[in-house]
């Protein structure tokens, strides 16, 4: 019996980790709008590269968030974090894991 079997199937995980995605990009573009909106509002000149650095580094680092998030999920509910324990716990020579 394959360790995916009992998991959902894999297109209703990839659906789920791309509706992630999205979400976490609908979150960096808020927020990266946001933090525009408040530097623009304490004063500070918003030049391009500004808008640039600023929004480009927190939305990216949203989405990189989000991404890896995603990924553990995706790995969990394919099976694959299950067989790596399997894996692990019993090595080639029959004998249980380290320790």
């Amino acid at each position: 019996m394959s360790p995916i079997s009992h998991r959902q199937p894999l297109a209703t995980s990839w659906a789920r980790f791309r509706l992630l995605l999205a979400w976490s990009a609908g979150f960096g573009l808020a927020a990266a709008g946001g933090a525009l909106w408040w530097i623009e509002t304490a004063g500070t000149a918003l030049r391009l590269h500004l808008m640039l650095a600023l929004g480009g580094g927190i939305f990216l680092a949203v989405m990189l968030a989000g991404a890896l998030m995603g990924l553990v999920f995706l790995s969990n509910r394919t099976g694959h974090d299950e067989e790596a324990g399997d894996l692990y716990r019993h090595d080639s020579m029959g004998n249980d894991g380290p320790g």
